[in-house]
């Protein structure tokens, strides 16, 4: 994996000289290709910042060449990278004008746009409205016959179920031999790291710490969050670790990593430190909810 790092490290800078000599050139086309992939490539590096600049200009490039599908695409990404930011309203109304752009453009867009509104309302336990979506979004993936996006909703499907209940690991666990079978990679790898951030099984952590690697900050998060749930049951956390990861931006993950950090301080007996953490968690998940739709918000509240 670290091999694969260093080769995304290399593509940025020759997608970044491709891109220049391509708008010196005026090849607007192929502007838009290269930005798309130098967009994606970013978000492989958990260059979260830069990716959104680079998938905002996809956007304006599309629309000004009347390319649909680009610029479809481009939302759906974009939304995405607002969700990983924790930036929910935002990410639910770029989802939305997406998902808009989308209809008349075949089914598989149309499905991996809702995807991730059902990964969105996962974490707002907005589970009802996550559930329909889901549902809506696994019919399309069999109308489009796309193999991929049908794994993916199964693995939404399951990754549902743990949000609600951190013991429900046994789905995503029986998933992930069949996801390497298929050699979806990115859904292994989401699969893990979404074990280590949310999962309460001890030997399933331990395995986890042991064989993941992360890359990007979301990783390391999901990981620190792994790491220090395990050392809380066995007796002796450091809640350093977590903390420093905090520090450096904030994510969807924050949220729940802020209350498992004040779980770790009122176990030690830091309890101005465990109530810092608890109070940094509730205007994080405040600052969350600005934006969004009023049932969503409601609905999220009410599952809080």
């Amino acid at each position: 994996m670290f091999g694969l790092r260093g080769e995304y490290e290399a593509s940025v800078g020759s997608l970044e000289e491709a891109l220049t000599l391509a708008r010196r050139e005026g090849q607007l086309a192929l502007a838009g290709s290269l930005l798309q992939n130098l967009a994606a490539t970013t978000l492989r590096l958990g260059h979260y910042a830069k990716a959104t600049k680079r998938f905002a200009e996809a956007i304006e490039l599309s629309r000004s060449l009347g390319d649909a599908r680009t610029e479809a695409t481009s939302y759906r990404n974009l939304g995405y990278l607002y969700f990983l930011q924790g930036q929910f309203g935002p990410a639910w109304n770029t989802l939305e004008e997406a998902l808009e752009l989308a209809r008349p453009l075949g089914p598989g867009l149309q499905a991996q746009v809702l995807l991730v509104q059902v990964e969105l309302l996962g974490y707002l336990a907005v589970y009802p409205e996550a559930k329909g979506r889901l549902e809506e979004a696994l019919a399309l993936a069999q109308a489009a016959q796309d193999e991929r996006l049908v794994w993916a909703c199964r693995y939404n499907r399951a990754l549902l179920g743990l949000w609600r209940c951190p013991e429900e690991t046994a789905p995503i666990e029986a998933l992930l031999p069949g996801l390497r079978e298929a050699r979806l990679g990115d859904l292994v790898v989401g699969a893990e790291f979404d074990l280590l951030a949310h999962a309460h099984k001890e030997e399933l952590l331990e395995l986890l710490l042991a064989r993941c690697r992360p890359q990007t900050p979301l990783q390391h998060l999901a990981w620190r969050m792994g790491e220090l749930r395990l050392s809380l049951w066995r007796g002796s956390p450091d809640p350093a670790p977590l903390a420093q990861a905090l520090a450096q931006e904030p994510l969807c993950l924050s949220v729940p990593a802020y209350r498992l950090l004040g779980e770790a301080h009122a176990h030690l007996g830091q309890h101005p430190q465990a109530a810092a953490a608890l109070r940094r968690a509730q205007e994080l998940r405040q600052s969350q909810l600005e934006g969004l739709p009023r049932r969503l918000r409601l609905g999220s509240n009410a599952s809080a």
